[in-house]
């Protein structure tokens, strides 16, 4: 009920701090007892109060049992009567004090906890390995996921390295830290800063694809790759290679109405109306065909194969007839690979047969019959 780890280090480096500073306030307070409190103590006080406040509402919300909490609400209000009694004033902050080192004493008890939980579940992991078991993953606060073989442990980076995963940028990614993943909820500069680490943990993973609106990026490493490729053929033989008119011819198939090529060293693309010099702008293109146009170059691009392929919401900004037909896309463009979709799209669960769909709860409602048209 504390909340994760993380969660109760940074609660208790909180409270340590707000005990400190505490401290140091009725220190400064009884320097001048016997006289008024100054104006700037007051205010000094009042503040201190205030982002306590604000700390103990987030506490309130953690606990089931916030008898502490309350008190100390209770505590604050009488604080800020006393302020013109300085005794008084000692007096309701010393009291103060107690119930926050209380919760501080609390907050490191179960910090040692989690700490002697994690040296258990440390012994328990080893055990098990030693017989044969390997550790996967965490599936809840209760369970680990372990899988029993008798090949080692590189088996199971073989098959790491031919898993992929496809998102929306926006999902909550649960093998981030959670500091991270609170991001999400913060300013602009917070939601900036999780797109960068977003963006560093993908290349450092390099199996994890997060569909954008530009596939700049995609189109890029692609285009390079056919570039290092011909002048590799080319340097062993008398003549260069076609990987990169063939990729131009092919990308150009992908659209019925515009060309596309990449410009200023790879650093952006330019879309044209076919049989026309007219450059299209950005407002001129659909977000699904160019979120379409992404999945297509990594998947038939980055060279994976024999792979199985995890996508969540693969629908999103596509059109119904879209998003029944992103199922047999997908089978077009890969080589030998199998796809495991997330998806709310009672459209795309349609191009399969049933056997091949797993409903989850709540479980999927039709918005239109087969034969209505949505309105």
């Amino acid at each position: 009920e504390f909340g994760s780890e993380s969660v109760v280090k940074n609660n208790l480096d909180m409270i340590s701090a707000k005990n400190t500073e505490l401290r140091r306030i009725i220190q400064s307070l009884r320097s001048n007892v016997g006289s008024e409190i100054r104006i700037s103590q007051n205010r000094e006080i009042e503040i201190f109060i205030n982002d306590l406040s604000l700390l103990i509402y987030d506490f309130q919300s953690r606990l089931e049992n916030s008898f502490l909490e309350r008190e100390i609400d209770k505590l604050s209000v009488m604080i800020l009567q006393a302020k013109n009694d300085i005794k008084l004033m000692i007096e309701r902050l010393n009291d103060l004090l107690r119930n926050l080192t209380e919760i501080e004493s609390s907050l490191y008890n179960v910090l040692q906890v989690f700490n002697q939980k994690e040296s258990e579940i440390s012994t328990v992991r080893e055990q098990l390995e030693n017989n044969g078991y390997y550790y996967i993953t965490i599936l809840s606060d209760h369970h680990l996921l372990f899988a029993q073989t008798s090949s080692d442990q590189s088996i199971f980076e073989l098959i790491a390295r031919q898993i992929y995963l496809a998102c929306p940028l926006t999902q909550v990614f649960l093998f981030l830290e959670e500091k991270v993943r609170m991001q999400l909820l913060g300013s602009n500069e917070g939601l900036l800063s999780y797109v960068d680490i977003v963006d560093r943990t993908k290349q450092a993973i390099g199996n994890w694809y997060t569909y954008e609106f530009s596939p700049v990026k995609t189109l890029a490493e692609v285009f390079q790759r056919c570039i290092k490729e011909d002048t590799k053929i080319g340097l062993a033989s008398d003549s260069y290679g076609n990987s990169l008119m063939r990729l131009k011819e092919e990308v150009n198939q992908f659209f019925t109405d515009k060309t596309v090529s990449i410009e200023d060293e790879f650093q952006s693309i330019t879309f044209k109306k076919k049989g026309s010099d007219q450059t299209l702008l950005p407002e001129d293109l659909s977000h699904g065909e160019l979120k379409k146009f992404g999945i297509y170059l990594w998947l038939k691009y980055m060279e994976i194969k024999d792979a199985i392929v995890l996508m969540d919401e693969v629908e999103i900004g596509f059109h119904p007839d879209w998003q029944y037909e992103i199922i047999h896309e997908l089978l077009k463009w890969s080589n030998n690979n199998q796809f495991i979709l997330a998806t709310h799209s009672y459209d795309l669960c349609s191009a399969v047969t049933p056997a091949h769909v797993n409903e989850i709860e709540p479980r999927l409602i039709s918005e239109r019959k087969n034969d209505q048209p949505l309105e």
